[in-house]
């Protein structure tokens, strides 16, 4: 009974990931038959506009980003600044002499500054928003660089439809060949930015603002219930909320705003746990309101698909520690061969190929060499990711069970220190040894697996077990590497 308990359970699990796979591969087809975007509406009058710019200690982009927000072109006297500052280093007073040598020339520049972090970004936001009387706020987070017509090729749209909640642009990553880690988490949110989200938008499906570099309507934020702070991705929240009330949410995949990838891995978790963990808030939140009107099946499948894409590594969690009781069970207890039980789970990455294939850039050379290149990236993505699993599991589950935690900042290092200087920087952390512990042990988990899987001869489970175990001693080996640069700061 508890083998068919197990292989029921396995199996529930590689069909889960099929049909996260299919809602992939249909976003995929519905990029495919996209027509191009139509050509921006002149603006007979231009609104006022309010640029909010939060940040929390930020000294090696603070700078940066407010010489980016300043030279924004836009008629004078209509554009303001807001610098949401809850500072408790250095930043406030880099902050407040660059704003003091800018003078009068340029937009105005308001340096807020609260007495806590009550609400995090999300009370950064709202408290800013409080002070504003401008129809449409941009948000910027600290390592992102505006071009200076941002506004003007995004407000434009906010201005032709009266029921546009916000403008959402592209991402784009000027560090993403900095290092390993930036160079997958580039290959990953291409497909978020160059698919999802378009795909998503142009076919009347819910998308979401993602934090930064986006323009609001300040009455459609006001509707939606303004910026709250019980999830720990406030954007995703708000966006639901807004669209739920009749607001669409409109992006821009042409268009591109430089940002900052983390180079460091404790950066890099942070950032996944937040990102993981507010999903399964979102979702927790918002999936039943997906049910409860009458929105088109399409909305709620792909509403799931969305907000559910971060609770997929608590399946690929529990898929890799199933492998191994199975391995212990396959073609003895159950005169099965498991083998065709794995079809589910490869069909689904290649569903998932596709979309990262249509995501990625056209890049150079012969469709051979770009697809060579491609499954490579696909299978160092695929390992990567497995890696992740108990780091992201984790931060899924938590996010279901409404577990209060913290928002951890993403630090940002800025050109002038880039990948190869963090180290030595203020904000760099020597990672705690005791947090491998967990991928340790599901490592030594996987390796039973292996060794079981060699004893009895049965090898069906080896690619997902070694993958596993791969990506486990990949983040592994980044932790450690963390460690070992930045020992000189810590003596």
């Amino acid at each position: 009974m508890a083998e068919l308990l197990i292989l029921g359970i396995y199996v529930s699990i590689l069909l889960a990931l099929f049909a996260y796979g299919l809602v992939q591969l249909h976003l995929y087809r519905l990029h495919r038959r996209l027509l191009p975007p139509t050509a921006l509406a002149p603006v007979a009058r231009w609104p006022r506009v309010t640029i909010q710019l939060p940040v929390y200690n930020e000294i090696y982009v603070v700078e940066r980003l407010l010489a980016a927000a300043h030279t924004i072109d836009y008629p004078a006297g209509l554009l303001d600044i807001q610098l949401l500052d809850d500072s408790t280093d250095g930043t406030s007073a880099l902050a407040a002499a660059w704003i003091a040598q800018a003078g009068t020339l340029g937009p105005d520049i308001c340096h807020v500054r609260r007495t806590d972090r009550t609400g995090f970004k999300a009370g950064a936001l709202a408290h800013g928003a409080t002070k504003s009387d401008a129809p449409y706020l941009a948000v910027f987070d600290a390592d992102f660089m505006p071009f200076p017509d941002f506004l003007k090729q995004t407000v434009p749209m906010l201005e032709a439809d009266s029921r546009l909640a916000a403008v959402q642009v592209n991402w784009g990553f000027s560090n993403e060949r900095a290092n390993s880690l930036t160079r997958q988490q580039g290959f990953l949110l291409r497909m978020h930015f160059c698919l999802e989200q378009l795909a998503r938008s142009r076919s009347e499906l819910f998308c979401n603002f993602n934090g930064t570099a986006g323009v609001w309507r300040a009455e459609a934020i006001i509707d939606a219930g303004g910026w709250l702070d019980r999830t720990i991705t406030e954007d995703i929240d708000l966006s639901y909320r807004a669209q739920f009330r009749g607001w669409r949410i409109a992006y821009r995949e042409d268009y591109v705003c430089p940002s900052e990838l983390p180079v460091d891995v404790s950066g890099f978790r942070s950032q996944q746990f937040r990102w993981i963990k507010g999903g399964g808030e979102n979702a927790r939140l918002h999936i039943p309101s997906l049910f409860a009107g009458r929105l088109p099946w399409a909305v709620r499948i792909h509403g799931c698909g969305h907000l559910l894409a971060g609770s997929v590594y608590v399946l690929l969690l529990a898929l890799l520690v199933l492998t191994v009781p199975m391995a212990a069970v396959k073609n003895s207890y159950i005169s099965t061969d498991y083998v065709q039980f794995g079809i589910p789970f490869f069909a689904a990455n290649i569903f998932l190929a596709f979309a990262l294939w249509e995501a990625q850039p056209a890049g150079q050379g012969g469709t051979i060499q770009r697809i060579m290149i491609f499954v490579a990236a696909l299978v160092a993505f695929l390992v990567f990711t497995l890696g992740l699993a108990f780091h992201n599991g984790r931060a899924a589950i938590l996010g279901w069970l409404g577990y209060r935690t913290p928002f951890v900042r993403t630090p940002k290092f800025g050109a002038s220190v880039g990948a190869k200087g963090w180290a030595g920087t203020e904000y760099a952390t020597r990672p705690g040894i005791g947090l491998l512990l967990p991928d340790v042990v599901l490592m030594l988990w996987l390796a039973v697996g292996l060794y079981i899987g060699w004893r009895r001869q049965e090898f069906a489970l080896y690619p997902i077990q070694m993958m596993g175990f791969a990506g486990l001693a990949w983040h592994c080996g980044l932790w450690l590497h963390q460690r070992w640069e930045t020992r000189l700061r810590t003596h």
